[in-house]
């Protein structure tokens, strides 16, 4: 995992894109933001569209994320820094070498799956240096998970 700190405007998030298009790799991205929660990494319940009305009422979506690492795609999670903790350690498994997530959301007593990322999954991410217009700094546990790299600002 790579995370990219720098100001706003240096390019982080296009450094990204391109490197995912030069590696002929497919790139989702996660805009981050103070209302973040899991769902929106992992995927959630939602009501079922099956015109069979003897079937379940929710299913289950799985989030960019787990779809992600289940077709060994690139993704990017735009503005870390802005999520909160308790949603942001959802991931930590994620970033360990075993690269495998548990989905314990997914309801029911026998619905719990480990996910295991498929070969040429990557996980990026942006942030602004904290302190910056209500912008954090990442967890040490979190933060320490991650190679970081410095983008300097552009000049003319």
């Amino acid at each position: 995992p790579v995370l990219l700190v720098g100001e706003a405007g240096t390019g982080k998030t296009t450094a990204c894109a391109l490197a995912a298009a030069m590696s002929g790799a497919q790139l989702k991205v996660i805009n981050c933001h103070l209302h973040s929660e899991a769902a929106d990494f992992l995927g959630a319940l939602r009501p079922a569209r099956s015109s069979n009305q003897d079937g379940p009422l929710f299913e289950w979506v799985d989030g960019a994320l787990v779809e992600a690492m289940r077709a060994g795609h690139w993704i990017l999670l735009d503005e870390i820094n802005l999520a909160d903790d308790a949603v942001l350690e959802r991931l930590n498994s994620v970033l360990e070498p075993t690269r495998t997530i548990t989905l314990a959301e997914k309801g029911g007593e026998n619905d719990v799956e480990e996910i295991v990322a498929a070969p040429g999954f990557r996980l990026l991410a942006t942030m602004n240096p904290g302190g910056d217009h209500g912008k954090r700094e990442l967890s040490p546990a979190l933060r320490s998970r991650f190679t970081e790299i410095w983008v300097p600002p552009l000049s003319s």
